[in-house]
């Protein structure tokens, strides 16, 4: 074997011979000469240690468990873990580790951990929105503006959500049934007893404010005091009808949602209308409603202001701009300002504009005009309907059909059971012109 280390040993040098060796007291073997093999010997064979356990000194860093444990746990975190060879299996009771930081629950940790989801992704959405407009406008932005404007964007988008369904309109929605309407305001028409000193079970109509309903009970959570005959739902101009009787006597009027009236008329029941029919019409999109006082008909705005005066003998509600009125032997077509669409006394009948169309009669004739009063479909039916999703039914002599906006025959039977329609208004003109 060579030696690399030494500098002066030379290659050609190798391990001398056993007989060039000397052994000496000195020679560094003396560890290994031992003469007491057979007083050692004796001892162990005279011996027996098959039941007996040899303890093995512990060190001070080591802490013995109790018997049956087959492990030995460090007194300092830094010793291993020392577990005696044995067949059976290993079984560690308590480990416990002491920390001096603060002990975190679950249920924290999970909105730490929340938290820290939401601002990483925060921080990636910035991120990617200054890529974009690096790459559109070759322009970057300091992320933090970003990351800003986003906490803006979502606290918007929050109130919103919260916000929206809080002011939505109190106009009903219905939801499919005749019998069921549900109140999408906030400010309900109720019914309540109240004693007005008769001692008779008394009911009136009040007005209940959902928001603040859980705070009270009975006629105490009333918004607006029950004081009406009748009441009907607040619409989405923020107004309401009320029937009173009192000693003026029986009327309509027009309330806001602090129960104060809106305007000065009020519109008494009329003997002039068939029996149930109220004295007036909805609010549509051009903020009209077409009155009756005193047997005549005009048309106040949300304000109850009268802007079309209660002169005319007929009146509709207005639909996509325009109003059906009439007055002595002739009708006819207004817009909102009262202005004549059309031609004035030239129709004896016409029904409300459907579809961007209105039906006009002419001698016993029937057909359609347009917004602008012309004659778009020649009066030649001896019946017609209003348009309902792009189609009206037409009676010519014995035989009905159905048009389209354009005119286009699109059915024609001579047998009305023929057209299998299910439609109310459809259904009214069969049942009237069979």
């Amino acid at each position: 074997m060579k030696k690399k280390n030494n500098k002066n040993f030379e290659e050609k040098n190798i391990l001398p011979s056993n007989e060039n060796i000397e052994v000496g007291t000195d020679s560094g073997f003396d560890d290994l000469m031992y003469d007491n093999l057979e007083s050692d010997y004796q001892y162990f064979d005279g011996n027996n240690f098959d039941d007996e356990k040899v303890e093995k000194p512990v060190s001070e860093e080591l802490m013995l468990v109790e018997t049956g444990d087959n492990i030995i746990l460090p007194k300092n975190e830094d010793a291993e873990i020392v577990a005696v060879a044995e067949d059976k299996p290993i079984k560690v009771r308590e480990i416990a580790v002491q920390s001096d930081s603060t002990k975190v629950n679950a249920f924290d940790l999970f909105f730490l951990r929340l938290w820290a989801g939401m601002v990483s992704l925060l921080g990636y959405t910035a991120n990617g929105i200054n890529f974009v407009i690096n790459a559109i406008f070759k322009k970057k932005l300091p992320v933090k503006y970003i990351k800003a404007f986003l906490v803006v964007v979502l606290i918007i988008l929050f109130l919103v959500i919260i916000l929206v369904p809080a002011s939505a309109n109190s106009q009903p929605k219905n939801s499919g049934s005749d019998d069921l309407v549900i109140f999408v305001s906030n400010m309900v028409p109720v019914q309540v007893r109240v004693d007005d000193g008769s001692g008779e079970p008394v009911y009136k109509w009040g007005y209940l404010d959902k928001n603040k309903a859980a705070s009270g009970t009975g006629k105490d959570s009333l918004a607006i005091p029950a004081k009406y005959e009748e009441a009907l739902p607040f619409n989405r101009f923020g107004i309401a009808w009320g029937r009173v009787r009192d000693d003026k006597g029986h009327y309509w009027e027009l309330i806001n949602k602090k129960g104060k009236r809106v305007g000065e008329r009020t519109y008494a029941v009329s003997t002039s209308l068939p029996v149930g029919t109220r004295p007036f019409g909805d609010f549509t999109d051009s903020k009209l409603a077409w009155v009756n006082e005193n047997g005549k008909f005009g048309y106040i705005d949300i304000y109850g202001n009268v802007k079309i005066a209660c002169d005319l003998d007929v009146a509709g509600d207005f639909i996509d701009g325009i109003a059906r009125v009439g007055r002595g032997n002739y009708q006819w077509y207004i817009n909102k300002k009262g202005g004549v669409v059309g031609r004035s006394y030239d129709y004896i009948e016409v029904l409300d504009f459907s579809c961007g169309l209105g039906a006009v009669n002419k001698g016993g004739r029937w057909g359609f005009v347009n917004k602008k009063g012309k004659e778009v479909i020649e009066l030649k039916y001896d019946a017609v309907s209003q348009f309902v999703d792009g189609y009206a039914m037409v009676k010519m002599g014995k035989t009905f059909g159905l048009i389209d906006t354009d005119g286009n025959l699109v059915i024609n039977t001579q047998w009305y059971y023929d057209i299998v329609i299910n439609n109310s208004v459809f259904e009214e003109f069969i049942e009237n012109h069979k």
